[in-house]
């Protein structure tokens, strides 16, 4: 009768663990929405990446067509400074509030050389962006 409780409680816990687990923490929503732009950006999909930034304001396409610009020559500047970029890890995310938090990521490029970034995410609804201004 103690091994079949022992057993029936070993059963509970690994079920509650295993439930715990699948749980959606708050920060795993902008935590995604960063690994997206990154992955967006990494991909040169300039449009889906800026889709997840916050300008503070809405964009006119001449703007848009602009930011696009910015956004991969500021790419070639870091490829041309120190080779290829060969990862981007999320290393942090941390809620300031229900709308704010600060993301914290690393490139790893080809001459092994890392460069950690840290930027402020807002929410809009429930989307998560990354915050262009201040």
């Amino acid at each position: 009768m103690r091994t079949l409780r022992a057993i029936v409680v070993g059963l509970l816990a690994v079920c509650f663990a295993s439930c715990q687990w699948g749980e959606k923490r708050p920060e795993d929503a902008p935590k995604e929405a960063l690994e997206k732009a990154l992955e967006a950006l990494a991909e040169e999909d300039y449009d889906a990446y800026l889709s997840y930034v916050d300008f503070g304001m809405e964009l006119d396409s001449l703007q848009e067509a602009s930011m696009r610009n910015v956004v991969r020559q500021h790419q070639e500047w870091k490829r041309a400074e120190r080779a290829a970029v060969m990862a981007v890890e999320v290393i942090d995310v941390h809620l300031q509030s229900d709308s704010v938090c600060m993301a914290h990521y690393q490139y790893v490029f080809a001459d092994s050389t890392k460069e950690i970034v840290s930027q402020k995410m807002v929410r809009q609804g429930s989307d998560w962006k990354i915050r262009f201004r201040n």
